[in-house]
């Protein structure tokens, strides 16, 4: 695997002290044993990655292999480390019970392309949005902000797009984001995950209302006032701003595949929905000559079979609301 999986539940087996001290008859007692157990876990442990890629499996030996162990009659220390929704002596616990409430034209289809990557089964109780472009109150029953997306999971019901991802990828898939000891894309991971809602999403949200003041439907006379302060506010306040982050994000992704590393992490999928959205509502400035490597990066991840998944099962979902 390009990266280990990080640890959350660890379960340690020391051998060694089992072993270390086997010498003469008594080795050959209880070589065969020892020879049972590892190739009994091996088996195991193989049949769980191959049945559920949200593990991963580090083993730390010194000497480096079985054999050698025997022939040197001793062995070191061997520390496996299970990472994951559960260890492989809990995989006979039941699924986890999910239910993402799904809001036309929001943030929630990253929700679903993230599921997808994790191969979680899952529910969509969808909802449309109001002829005002408003949530419906009906999804204040789930949240007094009656905003989405909104997942409930494990007794829990989660808000904000970041916490979704974020409890996600830790219990489900920690593949999703760098090792700590990748400090480097690790933080660069964190600050993302931040970043997005908190310093890039208020300014395309300005983008959005400039654009509604410059079309607002008032009367003749009055329509060179509102597109006045329109521009003001485009031109001097939320251009400049959305220039410098889009400049920023370029740069991120000029010399890697992915914004923290070389594997899709919760930060490309947090940043999947003011990327896509910036080819739709931020005019001519933002086009392929001027971004080629974000174009590339959403041209990367539209292949990914998860994404594919993900954007079917929405287009299902808005055809029968």
């Amino acid at each position: 695997m390009p990266r280990l999986i990080q640890t959350f539940t660890s379960t340690t087996y020391k051998l060694g002290s089992c072993a270390r001290n086997f010498h003469g008859n008594r080795s050959l007692i209880y070589r065969p044993i020892l020879c049972s157990h590892f190739s009994l876990f091996e088996s195991k442990t193989k049949q769980l990655l191959s049945k559920n890629p949200a593990f991963g499996l580090t083993i730390y030996s010194s000497p480096p292999n079985l054999k050698d162990s025997f022939q040197n009659r001793h062995f070191s220390d061997i520390s496996i480390k299970m990472a994951g929704q559960q260890s492989a002596m809990a995989t006979t616990e039941a699924k986890p019970k999910i239910k993402l409430i799904w809001l036309t034209d929001s943030r929630a289809q990253r929700i679903v392309w993230l599921m997808e990557e994790l191969g979680l089964e899952y529910e969509i109780e969808a909802y449309k949005r109001t002829s005002e472009k408003k949530a419906p109150e009906d999804l204040k029953k789930y949240h007094p902000l009656g905003k989405a997306p909104i997942l409930i999971i494990d007794g829990h019901t989660l808000v904000e797009s970041a916490l979704i991802i974020e409890y996600l990828v830790d219990k489900y898939g920690p593949q999703y984001k760098p090792a700590e000891s990748d400090s480097k894309n690790f933080y660069q991971y964190r600050h993302l995950m931040h970043y997005t809602e908190g310093s890039l999403m208020p300014f395309m949200l300005l983008a959005l209302v400039t654009l509604m003041i410059r079309n607002a439907p008032v009367p003749f006379f009055i329509r060179p006032i509102t597109g006045r302060i329109a521009d003001q506010l485009s031109k001097g306040f939320v251009m400049p701003n959305l220039v410098a982050n889009y400049d920023f994000l370029e740069s991120l992704v000029k010399d890697q595949p992915y914004f923290a590393g070389n594997e899709l992490s919760g930060a490309d999928i947090m940043l999947a929905y003011p990327i896509e959205n910036a080819q739709e509502r931020l005019g001519g400035w933002y086009n392929k000559e001027k971004y080629p490597s974000l174009y590339a990066w959403l041209e990367r991840v539209k292949e990914r079979p998860a994404y594919k998944r993900a954007n079917d099962k929405v287009t299902e979902v808005e055809a029968n609301l």
